[in-house]
């Protein structure tokens, strides 16, 4: 599976007459709210692209700070653009997906940017190779608000179901998907507020194989609002996503999953998780030094989910961190074990090169 991945990017492919008979029809979906700051150049990143049978669908979930006067401009004539009321983000990536009439459907978040061979080359691959399902691409991940930039290259391939439950190697933005296995498994699940890509992803990889295209074809934009900027954003997401995997590996002998069972109350019955918790304990530490507030609330949540050694020193950390006059020390221990963790991952990746 990565042969085939290196065949594309190697190659240098591109989508020719000579080279198919026919295009199949690309749907790209995207969802928007608030993000009128950054809705113009993401939006006119979708109607550059260089696939030539290209359906562009676009809603407008409840926008009041001018989104929808943006998108307008842009893709009025040239997109499907909807306006609606807010129904949240499942629900509206959902309706855009059921709407859509392509045999393949990308994925676009709101401010992101695909740059111009992005849909090219992912149809290409699903097109060569009816045995992937899904398949992304390399990545581009700004944060808007420090400046720093990382450049993700995630391999997925192969199928995924192991590697999903340990972790989520995807954007969300970046991926494409045959609707085929999408209607199979049973689309978005609007139970998942968060995390609904997990889920998806989860239940895919039981049917089908997954892929990239070795190239950084996305721009992912960390703006304001964004789930990894608000710690109660970030707790959702824990909890969602360890959802998700707990619908993966807990069915009844007929098949039915957690959400499957009990519907919207579905997070109320999740299982407690050690690891829930000390992912919970480590992005409060992550965030102590910047954001005192939300770091309680991940560390309280943490402790809440397993008390473990590891719960409770986050805890207690965060805890010293809020009274003042412990501050300075609090936050030079944490610091230092920062440049500790650092220097190992450096040595680790200097005997690694050898």
């Amino acid at each position: 599976m990565t042969g085939r991945s290196g065949a594309i990017a190697g190659g240098g492919e591109r989508w020719t007459a000579a080279g198919s008979a026919r295009w199949p029809l690309v749907s790209v979906v995207s969802v928007f709210h608030n993000r009128a700051l950054y809705a113009r150049d993401s939006a006119e990143s979708l109607v550059s692209q260089t696939y030539p049978n290209l359906e562009i669908i676009v809603i407008d979930d409840g926008s009041v700070d001018g989104t929808f006067q943006v998108l307008e401009s842009v893709l009025a004539g040239r997109a499907v653009l909807r306006r609606q009321e807010n129904r949240g983000f499942t629900s509206t990536l959902k309706q855009a997906v059921e709407s859509s009439r392509g045999e393949f459907v990308a994925i676009h978040g709101a401010g992101d940017l695909s740059y111009p061979q992005r849909i090219e080359r992912l149809a290409l691959m699903l097109t060569k190779y009816p045995d992937i399902g899904l398949v992304n691409s390399w990545w581009e991940r700004e944060n808007l608000a420090s400046g720093e930039r990382e450049i993700g290259r995630p391999e997925p391939y192969g199928r995924m179901a192991e590697q999903l439950l340990a972790s989520n190697p995807f954007l969300h933005g970046e991926v494409m998907f045959r609707r085929e296995m999408y209607d199979r498994v049973g689309g978005y699940r609007e139970v998942f507020t968060y995390a609904q890509d997990r889920d998806l992803w989860l239940r895919m990889s039981r049917w089908t194989e997954f892929s990239t295209v070795p190239e950084v074809l996305y721009r992912c934009r960390v703006v304001p609002g964004s789930v990894s900027m608000d710690a109660s954003k970030i707790l959702m997401q824990c909890y969602f996503s360890a959802l998700a995997v707990e619908c993966a590996t807990s069915r009844t002998p007929d098949g039915l999953d957690v959400v499957d069972r009990h519907g919207a109350d579905a997070l109320a019955h999740r299982a407690p998780s050690e690891g829930v918790a000390h992912r919970l304990a480590r992005r409060g530490i992550d965030r102590m030094l910047h954001d005192p507030d939300g770091a309680w609330l991940l560390v309280k949540a943490g402790l809440k989910e397993h008390r473990t050694l590891r719960t409770r020193l986050s805890y207690a950390l965060v805890a010293l961190y809020r009274i003042t006059f412990l501050r300075r020390l609090v936050a030079g221990l944490v610091r230092l074990k920062r440049s500790f963790t650092t220097a190992r991952m450096q040595r680790r990746d200097r005997i690694a090169d050898r």
